[in-house]
């Protein structure tokens, strides 16, 4: 439940506060079809439109009315869900969230206040981690919480009132009664007016995108590449790295390049470096690697054991007895159904004459 939710936040003011080319295999960027979409990174409601705007009709410029308000009022799930597509930073602005200000000392419960996304910032206030709850990380999952550097720009009230607030401090709960009258008041307060018909579309134009967004080839590669970040640029399968650089210049020294080979030398080395300290740290390939090792060294020995006891049991004219061994590895040729059948023909000719 979000009422539980233990970390406060920042206060609004004292008074109501992997690499190959997918280009052509996945559909273009679709451009966003409406004006009101590249308008929504705008954030305020009465900053992009103004009362003399003649490519609009009248009709749009209604209030919008509290049920359609609180369709665009995003919950955490949703924006855990956004967080890493593309579409984030382009979808999420003029939409709305209920966020937790601070905590009662006295009774210990959240406050919570409506305030619109204006925008969405990266790299500017540090990484966080969601927490246990969010971004689908359930007590049956092994892997820890996901880690994420983007902030949502929040408004209550004027411009003035910006502040960034980490995801994991939006509700996933209803919007309250009181909630949405203390933002209504403050509204008024700031001065500014409420949203209208066409902010409300623009903002569901935005949900409806997101939910039907398609990837396009430079997603694709921006995902790999962003994954690759935290890996020095390398990809997840090291040994399997190590093989394609390895092909890659045999291939170059064939066809003269000397620039290629120099290239794929250096990043060869980085591939091997990070391997060794793998395996020095420890983890999944230093226990598969000591597998490979220890299963290795039982065949040599079993190899030389056999060996050992054929050479002399030959030199003492023992017979052999491996064939009492059910187990035992035998020497066999490989019958085909024409030598079968040219054996058969030969031993009935041999037996007409």
């Amino acid at each position: 439940d979000d009422d539980d939710d233990d970390d406060d936040s920042d206060d609004y003011d004292s008074d109501e506060l992997e690499d190959e080319d997918l280009t052509g295999i996945l559909p273009t960027r679709e451009k966003a079809s409406s004006r009101a979409r590249g308008r929504a990174r705008a954030g305020a409601f009465d900053d992009e439109y103004s009362d003399d705007d003649e490519e609009d009709d009248g009709g749009d410029r209604v209030p919008a009315a509290e049920a359609q308000i609180r369709k665009i009022i995003l919950k955490r799930e949703t924006l855990e869900k956004w967080v890493t597509e593309p579409y984030f930073e382009q979808c999420a602005p003029k939409c709305m969230v209920r966020i937790g200000i601070e905590r009662n000392r006295e009774t210990g419960e959240n406050k919570y206040v409506v305030a619109e996304i204006v925008d969405v910032a990266e790299g500017k206030h540090g990484n966080y981690v969601l927490g246990e709850y969010s971004y689908g990380h359930h007590p049956q999952n092994k892997e820890p919480p996901k880690k994420t550097g983007k902030w949502l720009i929040l408004r209550y009230g004027d411009a003035s009132t910006d502040r960034a607030f980490s995801i994991d401090k939006v509700s996933n709960a209803e919007v309250t009664a009181g909630e949405y009258v203390k933002w209504c008041k403050k509204m008024e307060e700031s001065g500014r007016r409420m949203p209208q018909l066409r902010d409300v579309a623009a903002a569901e134009e935005n949900i409806k995108f997101a939910s039907s967004y398609r990837y396009t080839s430079e997603d694709v590669q921006k995902m790999i590449l962003k994954k690759r970040e935290g890996r020095d640029g390398l990809a997840p399968n090291l040994a399997m790295e190590k093989e394609t650089i390895r092909r890659l210049i045999a291939r170059a020294k064939a066809e003269g390049d000397d620039e290629a080979v120099e290239t794929l030398t250096a990043r060869l080395e980085v591939v091997m470096e990070t391997l060794t300290k793998q395996l020095d740290k420890g983890g999944r390939q230093a226990t598969m690697a000591n597998i490979n090792k220890r299963n290795n060294q039982l065949n040599d020995a079993n190899l030389s054991r056999i060996a050992s006891e054929q050479i002399a049991r030959a030199a003492s004219g023992a017979p052999d007895k491996s064939a009492d061994d059910p187990f035992s590895r035998r020497k066999t040729k490989a019958a085909t159904y024409y030598t079968i059948n040219r054996d058969a023909e030969a031993a009935a000719a041999a037996a007409a004459a």
